[in-house]
């Protein structure tokens, strides 16, 4: 039976924090079946393999006592296991840097694993909304209007930090498939059940069927919050405000909200905003969904584990 790498790259706000807590929780059990979650490589015990995405993206936030590239080859080698996942959104970054895909193909390449790209996509004005709502928490000054404007203008957008967020997701898919091959890119609408789809995509239904309930993690702020943050980096960048008093009125701010928005999400892209997304990615909608408006479901990996 042949070996798998799984490199699990997001998109953002398509589970991937609840996704990576799960997987991280099994790890021992996964372990004793065959199925590595190296721990080289992760920001935190629980969280995804962020610290390696950060430092094949140049990433300031790269820490090497965390793991690094040679730290996740040692792990791999001595774990011996017949598949390994890998997962951070971050990875999603490398679609246009080709030379540093490469060094994960290469590293599995020399591992004797086959390496497999595992990706989710979801509804572009839902995607927006959601990825608005999480970059005010990171300084984010535009208003929503200039930030749907620059996506639709450059397909993507571009944090002052580097972070490129592509809308245009056959790019993405074109750029992986160009290191990994053709038929090793999988990818996935998300929505309803996308862990589910994970484990069955990459042949762990077993497992799976071991959870129970609903698992979510860094949901979206609500309304209250985004306005009130979005004064704030405003304010914060006009007057240069110290990063440790913005770091400190952010947490309050986000506390406050916290009742006043319960239950309720940021909804700001919708209406106008959400058909000129709509027209934007025609094209890219019937790439992902099909003639008919279905999903592609697209090929899943079979596998056998040892019980």
């Amino acid at each position: 039976m042949g070996k798998s790498l799984f490199l699990h790259i997001g998109t953002h706000k398509t589970g991937t924090t609840s996704l990576q807590t799960i997987l991280t929780t099994m790890e021992a059990e996964l372990g004793e079946r065959g199925v590595c979650i190296p721990r080289a490589g992760r920001s935190s015990m629980f969280s995804g393999h962020h610290n390696l995405a950060w430092q094949l993206n140049d990433d300031p936030r790269f820490e090497p006592s965390l793991g690094d590239v040679n730290a996740l080859r040692e792990e791999i080698a001595s774990a011996g296991h017949s598949t390994v996942i890998l997962s951070s959104e971050d990875f999603e970054y490398l679609y246009c840097r080709p030379e540093r895909m490469s060094v994960v193909k290469s590293l599995a390449d020399s591992l004797g694993y086959d390496a497999y790209v595992v990706v989710f996509f979801r509804e572009w004005a839902s995607y927006a909304n959601s990825l608005y709502a999480e970059l005010i928490k990171y300084g984010l000054t535009q208003s929503v209007e200039e930030f749907v404007d620059g996506i639709i203008l450059q397909g993507e957008f571009v944090a002052p930090a580097g972070w490129r967020f592509c809308f245009d997701y056959s790019r993405i898919v074109a750029g992986f498939q160009g290191v990994f091959g053709a038929d090793r890119v999988l990818w996935r609408a998300y929505g309803k059940g996308t862990v589910e789809q994970f484990f069955h995509t990459v042949g762990l239904d077993e497992f799976h069927a071991q959870l129970s309930g609903e698992y979510t993690a860094n949901e979206s702020i609500g309304p209250s919050a985004v306005e009130a943050l979005l004064a704030l980096n405003r304010q914060a960048d006009r007057e240069g405000m110290p990063l440790d008093e913005v770091s400190e009125r952010r947490d309050r701010i986000l506390a406050e909200a916290s009742g006043r928005d319960a239950g309720v999400k940021f909804g700001g892209i919708s209406g106008v905003l959400k058909d000129r997304l709509d027209n934007r990615f025609v094209s890219a909608r019937r790439w992902l969904y099909g003639e008919e408006g279905l999903p592609k479901r697209g090929r899943r990996v079979r596998r056998r584990f040892p019980r």
